[in-house]
């Protein structure tokens, strides 16, 4: 078990995915209201529902969602990761990669 608390898991989540907490309420269909208890730690359990939400919209492992157990985003799910954030990815950006992977 991971000693992040379920408020740090979710700002962890926001911040690599760029979210606000306005977009990642509306991205999963619950109430920004919701999501800024979850993120101030006032609420300290996630429900499976909303676990399962975040899994299928941001494929993080739901154990590491609900706990922190386990490995962070879904074994099957890493490489659809990468290229999702790679499309996201600026020109200039994309050159910087290029040049890593050329250099290794």
């Amino acid at each position: 078990m991971s000693d992040l608390l379920l408020k740090d898991r979710l700002h962890m989540i926001l911040s690599e995915q760029n979210q606000t907490p306005k977009a990642f309420a509306e991205k999963l269909g619950i109430s920004s209201n919701y999501v800024y208890k979850l993120l101030s730690g006032n609420k300290t359990v996630i429900s499976l529902t909303i676990a399962k939400l975040i899994n299928s919209k941001f494929h993080y492992n739901i154990e590491w969602i609900l706990n922190g157990s386990g490995e962070k985003l879904e074994d099957d799910t890493n490489l659809q990761y990468i290229m999702e954030k790679i499309a996201q990815m600026d020109y200039e950006q994309l050159q910087k990669v290029k040049e890593f992977i050329d250099k290794y």
